[in-house]
């Protein structure tokens, strides 16, 4: 199972060139993308927990960006506020969601939920932040594009950024093996 937003979804990509699908090539089974455009690890989550009973899982892959993405449950809909682009009136309460530390804090508390799934179904639970693909390599707007493959929407993570989440996970993989 592949948890995300859109860089996990593949928005922009042929899907053999996104790194959930280069992921699945390597370690086999199943290929469930459960990644939604848009969201932040609160969808990640509640999607999780909406399919894990009903899939045979054997590893969860999560690209989880520290973006100020808030999921919530209002009027019977689930609704993503994101703070960037405010889609949703947030008022004075705006700069508080979009402070890094309420950030980390609502990432951590669904990675660690995400966790106890994984530990639930005795699987391993593979976690990717941005922050480690940049330690990897500088933010994809201030690539050297060259060659590279640009995402269609010219917005999203070009070919080789994809390439190299693909990478880190088969490495974390590896260690886990």
């Amino acid at each position: 199972v592949f948890l995300g937003c859109s860089h996990t979804f593949g928005i922009g990509h042929s899907l053999e060139n996104t790194w959930s699908y280069i992921v699945n090539k390597e370690v086999g089974g199943k290929f469930f993308n459960l990644g939604i455009p848009g969201t932040g690890s609160g969808t990640a989550l509640r999607t999780l927990l909406a399919w894990y009973t009903k899939l045979n899982i054997k590893n969860i892959f999560h690209f989880a960006p520290l973006y100020p993405r808030y999921e919530y449950l209002i009027k019977d809909r689930y609704i993503t506020i994101n703070c960037t682009y405010s889609n949703f009136n947030t008022g004075k309460l705006k700069h508080t969601l979009a402070h890094e530390s309420s950030i980390r804090n609502y990432t951590l508390t669904n990675i660690l939920a995400i966790q106890a799934i994984a530990t639930k179904l005795e699987i391993p639970y593979y976690i990717l932040t941005d922050e480690e693909v940049f330690k990897s390599y500088q933010p994809y707007h201030l690539d050297d594009y060259k060659d590279a493959i640009l995402a269609r929407d010219l917005i999203h993570f070009n070919v080789p950024k994809q390439k190299l989440f693909s990478e880190l996970f088969l490495e974390k993989v590896n260690i886990n093996n």
